[in-house]
């Protein structure tokens, strides 16, 4: 073993060490914050660490999760699912200058990690890459919307009782802030603890390693509790996060990731029209991004002019002639 092999062991076993003692200290520290409810979820932290299930979580949501060969949505089929549609325009974008320029907590992006959850949970249920069917059963089911409005009850609840999304709902979401400097705290505190415990899971990669690879899924999840938080005060008619509204955000996490999302199929009045693709005859040509690959099929009549020129995930959107069917 080389010296410079050497220094990267103790590097790590250093990292190991340390990560081992803040996991202790944190623990410590949230077991003694008599919190309601803040027991139940840091007993699923110990049983989430001690299993391989956050493992595959991670290492599933950091690759491509669509089948080869499986189409990707147009733009058009995108617009008709109703909880993006419905925040779309009301929540802003998302990233780093959007978040710069607005005081909002929540974006667009973070309401779209919501999917990216399902998808991986869907991807690890099945045991591979998810196809065209899988995906119009995990955006068109509507479990999202009872996920948004029932949080970690949205396996109870009746899909009928289930409220449509409507712009209103988001103008809310988009007023939430962290006013509340104990609900602040037990978030970070949590997110701390959930880091640690990623390392941990992930068998402490070095830190190249960990950037390149893991560092998204730890902002993404900070995101998505944040969300689910948000969302929990939406509910409650307040427009400020409160500690309660914190451990319901982790009690739905939770709950989502032991469920069976296969279980939830899309609904037949929601994916109607929503087919394979068909190459017409006359085709006025296509936008394409090209970060994520979704399309629009020009109408007659319609010019690349009349469009921005990039994609609502932020990529740039090229006109092509033709795309290849899949």
């Amino acid at each position: 073993m080389s010296i410079l092999d050497k220094m990267e062991q103790k590097a790590q076993e250093r990292e190991k060490e340390e990560c081992q003692e803040n996991i202790v200290k944190l623990f410590f520290s949230l077991e003694n914050s008599e919190i309601d409810g803040l027991d139940e979820i840091l007993i699923q932290i110990k049983d989430l660490s001690q299993s391989r299930v956050y493992e595959k979580i991670i290492k599933t949501s950091t690759v491509d999760r669509r089948a080869s060969g499986t189409r990707k949505g147009t733009f058009e089929e995108g617009s008709r699912v109703r909880l993006l549609k419905s925040a779309r325009g009301v929540l802003n974008f998302g990233g780093l200058t959007t978040n710069l320029l607005s005081s909002s907590i929540i974006s667009l992006r973070d309401l779209a990690l919501l999917h990216v959850y399902i998808e991986t949970l869907y991807c690890i249920k099945t045991g591979r890459p998810n196809k065209w069917d899988d995906y119009k059963n995990i955006y068109f089911s509507r479990l999202d919307e009872q996920i948004v409005f029932s949080l970690d009850k949205f396996d109870e609840i009746e899909l009928e009782s289930t409220p449509k999304p409507n712009s209103e709902y988001f103008k809310n979401l988009k007023n939430v802030k962290w006013e509340n400097k104990k609900a602040h705290k037990l978030y970070r505190n949590l997110t701390e603890l959930m880091s640690e415990i990623q390392n941990q899971t992930l068998g402490y990669p070095t830190l190249t390693e960990y950037f390149k690879r893991f560092s998204e899924y730890k902002v993404a999840e900070e995101l998505f509790i944040q969300l689910l938080a948000g969302c929990s005060a939406v509910n409650n008619s307040r427009d400020e996060i409160h500690e309660d509204d914190v451990i319901r955000a982790y009690k739905t996490f939770f709950k989502l990731i032991n469920t069976d999302v296969t279980k939830y199929k899309a609904i037949h009045e929601l994916v109607q029209g929503i087919g394979r693709h068909q190459e017409p005859s006359e085709s006025q040509g296509y936008l394409v991004c090209g970060k994520c690959g979704r399309y629009y099929q020009l109408r007659p009549g319609e010019s690349p002019d009349d469009f921005t020129a990039a994609c609502e995930c932020g990529g740039k959107l090229e006109f092509k002639e033709t795309i290849e069917s899949e």
